[in-house]
């Protein structure tokens, strides 16, 4: 078998630019397409531990308003970060800072170097905080988990190959190494200054 791939985090028109199946998080997309559920994601929102001991942990998802934070193109609601306290309730906070792109791993890079936060899904993340480069934050307020899927046009014109691909997926994310709850050691904040430092207190160090 072989592979022609593109990689983009962007939500092509598999239809319009001939692609025979695409990986989607979440939404599938066009009411014309069929999706498969082959895994599940979480979206862990981290920073350096550089970063948090310069400006502190934040201990509840509004605290962010005092930090840098790094924006996602794809997001759905790209300045809003979703979270979920214990009693099941969803809250989004708005956030900033000096970053937004359209690439996931660039964005997880430039946490790692301690420019400020992000929130990223755990299979981008989950080895940075493996090897303690990040740290989750929020642990308590996590957003729902979110499916992955392969998308194709339709079940009527599957090929053989697509069918293969897709069954391969779903027993290669069955057990992902990505999980963190699987990791043997989970970095946590624990340690680190629990302080919220101002946009004001930002400017006067700038």
């Amino acid at each position: 078998m072989r592979f022609d791939v593109e990689l983009s985090d962007r939500a092509v028109d598999l239809v319009d630019e001939g692609f025979d199946a695409a990986l989607r998080i979440g939404k599938i997309g066009s009411q014309q397409l069929v999706g498969r559920k082959v895994g599940v994601t979480r979206l862990i929102c981290c920073a350096s531990p550089a970063y948090l001991e310069r400006h502190g942990v934040p201990q509840k998802p509004e605290d962010l308003a005092g930090h840098a934070c790094l924006s996602y193109e794809y997001s759905p609601q790209k300045n809003l970060w979703p979270f979920r306290d214990a009693s099941g309730s969803d809250r989004s906070v708005r956030i900033d800072g000096p970053v937004h792109a359209n690439n996931g791993r660039l964005l997880v890079a430039l946490a790692v170097a301690g420019v400020a936060i992000t929130i990223e899904p755990d299979f981008i993340v989950g080895p940075e905080v493996r090897a303690g480069r990040l740290v989750p934050l929020l642990q308590a307020f996590e957003s729902a988990p979110a499916n992955i899927y392969v998308a194709y046009p339709s079940r009527r014109h599957l090929s053989a190959k697509v069918r293969a691909f897709a069954d391969f997926l779903g027993t290669r994310f069955a057990q992902p190494e990505w999980l963190l709850a699987s990791a043997p050691a989970r970095i946590t904040a624990r340690g680190l200054k629990p302080h919220v430092r101002t946009r004001k207190a930002q400017a006067r160090e700038a």
